[in-house]
């Protein structure tokens, strides 16, 4: 009994020192996946705040298009209204790659490597007769050898894969290449399988090409959350994924994804443990996916309780094919409460008025958890960060990362404390800024000047240019990217910014995992960037501008010009100069926007004013039950399901719509064209709230009349949980804001605010 106690408590010592079997300790390397052990990296236990309900956003408080410069359109068509993105069924978003290739999960099948065709004899021939003595003492059932190392610095890469092609041969068998003492070595090692914590057998890699593309079909989640949860049951770090872009949570979504050598039947297997998401289409490539490699994104959009005519509907769409729409930034570019856009920070970033960006950000606002609305108001009433920060749940947030600044700093130092965020984030703020300057002076210049060239307009030197603003920065997709999935996807990039050891030449993960293998440093490591570094680097790309002349005018039309973003690198247009300049005095700025503090420095780049969607297409069905499907997701075909049909005599009226879009524009602004009203999720809310209550009023008078005619008692109306049906409708219901007010067509005061404190 008491040894059984003593070896109790040696296990829990271990255990907590991180050294028990098994687990190595995420601190000394441990076993793959023991990042997602960390405590910082679990979400906390928040079942008690789940169970409280949440502050109620108020109309007041949200920003409207007005209050961000958006107020003109193109098409002189009548007002249609329609309601957008009222179930997350009505979103979809296909996402289109640099070959116009569209990403569409077809398939869940597992591809056949290709067969072995090496003739080993013959690469034997190429190669010392003493490193294949080495290799070959490996195979040796009774060799009690773990490991052999082979002087690789004079081989060349074919020979290289010469030796990586003939450790394959032997079973159990992993390479890497190292560095050691200033040598390349290639380390061949047994590889044991038998770790308790693998969630699946890892096949060895047998594929062309390093890399491993698939298509992720994702419903009701944004693109960082899905990654995070394939990688816990991967056991792989956030940033072991690239992707082109990252696509809405409110919405059903298709994209490519890349793991470098990870096996597709393992991807598989961890899809199907994360609800709502499925992966499939394999393919192997040499390269990886990067940010911004895409062309664009295809959106079916459904829009209900549509009202005007079938006439009236083909005149809206039929404009917006051909005449385009005002390539605004939207809503989700400035956040969602008003009273901190996020422009407004980044503008005091570009003052320099350090403490007023701090106060911003930790400003309490409406909406939030308890635990972040505390955190705030302490902070707001004593300035005590560190009481504050230890109010936060999630130490993760953004606001958890600005409070450690603070703590770390010191309350004299604001700049070093925003420091500590980062550098996304403070790109996302000061080019919010940028945006905001960009939608008012479009809108100046349309209002002012009407809708067709003028001489002075800047168009691009090159006609088929496109617009690069930011899409190898931020990775805006033309799906909506609210500031709290940006903030998300910011907070998981910080995350991951561990050294992550990946062989270069061998199965992710392979060698690390022995217990008997010396860890290994990998030879080639990513270059950090240096905070000091300006947000906006010289060698950014502005491609070349023309300004037009009188002679120009009948060659171009409005879909061909460009509008600047404030910046030292761009060209402004002749009359617009002085609107720019007076625009940013009242600021305290200048057009130069080139700070003291190069880390703020911003150098500008060119927006095109219209955007011509492509591939429009529009139909029209009827139905009857509001929360019927109407379209088709890509798992839904699969799985055979049929289009939903239309109901000819049905109550209520849908415009299914299809289009391809650019990746640095929004479909908001599309739909704004068509509809001619705010697209502001208050709005939105207001009309999918009286949709709801106007069916179960009809619902209910239909009822009644049924009673009477067959004599029955008072049908008593239907409580919460009938109305709402089954639990995904209650789910989507505990989304909807309550409205408190209608909307107001006034713009809050965000400009006038510019007075330094």
């Amino acid at each position: 009994m008491a040894e059984n106690e003593n070896s109790s408590r040696r296990k829990r010592r271990n255990f907590h020192r991180g050294g028990g079997r098994g687990r190595g300790g995420y601190r000394q390397g441990g076993h793959r996946g023991g990042y997602h052990d960390k405590p910082f990296h679990k979400r906390p236990g928040m079942q008690h705040y789940h169970n409280q309900k949440r502050t109620k956003f108020e109309v007041t408080q949200r920003l409207k298009e007005v209050d961000i410069g958006v107020t003109e359109f193109v098409g002189t068509h009548e007002r249609i209204n329609g309601i957008v993105k009222e179930r997350f069924n009505d979103f979809h978003v296909h996402e289109i790659n640099n070959d116009g290739e569209r990403s569409q999960l077809t398939s869940q099948e597992i591809p056949a490597p290709p067969e072995n065709t090496l003739d080993m004899n013959e690469l034997k021939k190429n190669l010392p007769q003493d490193t294949l003595a080495k290799i070959e003492s490996l195979s040796k059932a009774d060799a009690n050898i773990k490991s052999v190392e082979i002087d690789v610095t004079d081989m060349d890469k074919e020979q290289r894969k010469m030796l990586h092609s003939i450790g394959k041969t032997i079973p159990s068998i992993v390479s890497q290449t190292i560095e050691k003492n200033e040598k390349k070595l290639l380390v061949l090692a047994h590889s044991k399988k038998t770790d308790k914590f693998y969630k699946f057998d890892r096949p060895e890699w047998s594929y062309p090409g390093n890399f491993c593309h698939f298509v992720l079909h994702k419903v009701n989640m944004d693109t960082m959350d899905a990654l995070n949860l394939l990688g816990m049951h991967l056991r792989l770090k956030p940033n072991s994924f690239t992707y082109a872009g990252t696509k809405d949570r409110r919405a059903r979504t298709t994209q490519w994804i890349c793991l470098r050598r990870v096996h597709p039947s393992s991807i598989l297997e961890a899809g199907k443990r994360v609800r709502g998401a499925f992966v499939g289409n394999f393919k192997f490539a040499e390269e990886p996916l990067r940010l911004g490699q895409l062309k664009g994104n295809h959106f079916t959009i459904a829009l209900r309780n549509v009202t005007a005519t079938d006439a009236e509907i083909d005149t809206a769409l039929t404009s917006l094919r051909d005449n385009g729409f005002v390539n605004y930034y939207g809503l989700q570019r400035f956040g969602t409460v008003a009273t901190v856009p996020t422009h407004k920070i980044g503008k005091a970033l570009l003052q320099g008025e350090w403490n007023t960006a701090i106060d911003l950000i930790l400003q309490p606002r409406s909406g939030e958890f308890p635990d972040m609305a505390e955190a705030r108001e302490i902070y707001a009433k004593t300035k005590d960060a560190k009481a504050a920060l230890s109010k936060i749940q999630r130490q993760d947030k953004i606001e958890a990362k600005l409070l450690k600044g603070i703590v770390n700093s010191g309350p004299t130092n604001p700049h070093g404390a925003l420091d500590a965020l980062p550098r996304n984030v403070r790109t996302m703020y000061i080019h919010a800024y940028q945006s905001f300057v960009w939608n008012h002076l479009v809108s100046k210049r349309l209002k002012e000047l009407g809708n067709k060239p003028i001489v002075g307009d800047l168009v691009y030197e090159k006609r088929d240019t496109a617009d690069s603003t930011e899409v190898a920065e931020t990775g805006e997709d033309s799906a909506e990217q609210g500031e709290e999935k940006e903030k998300d996807k910011i907070r998981k990039e910080a995350e991951s910014t561990e050294p992550v050891e990946a062989p270069e030449d061998g199965p992710a993960g392979a060698v690390q995992n022995e217990p008997n293998v010396e860890k290994m440093e990998v030879v080639e490591k990513k270059a950090e960037k240096s905070e000091d570094e300006p947000i906006e680097k010289d060698y950014y790309p502005v491609p070349p501008v023309k300004m037009l002349t009188e002679e120009d005018l009948d060659s171009y039309t409005l879909a061909d010009i460009v509008m600047p973003q404030p910046g030292w690198r761009v060209t402004y247009p002749s009359y617009a100069k002085e609107w720019y300049e007076e625009f940013l005095a009242k600021d305290g700025l200048t057009t130069d926007l080139r700070q003291k503090n190069q880390k703020y420095s911003l150098g500008g780049q060119y927006r095109k004013v219209l955007q011509l969607p492509e591939n429009v297409s529009w139909r029209i069905v009827h139905y009857n039950d509001i929360q019927a499907d109407l379209v088709l997701a890509d798992i839904d075909k699969m799985r055979h399901h049929e289009l939903p049909k239309d109901v000819p005599e049905g109550k209520y009226k849908a415009l299914i719509l299809e289009m391809t879009l650019s990746s640095s524009t929004y479909a908001t602004m599309a739909l704004r064209e068509i509809l001619k009203h705010d697209t502001a999720a208050d709005t939105q809310a207001a009309q999918s709230a009286a949709h709801h209550a106007q069916d179960e009023k009809d619902k209910q008078l239909e009822a009644e009349e049924k009673a009477k005619l067959n004599g029955d008692e008072e049908v008593k109306p239907p409580s919460e949980e009938e109305a709402n049906g089954d639990e995904s409708v209650a789910d989507e219901a505990n989304d909807k804001m309550e409205i408190v007010e209608e909307t107001v067509a006034e713009p809050a005061d965000t400009h006038a605010d510019s007075d330094k404190n």
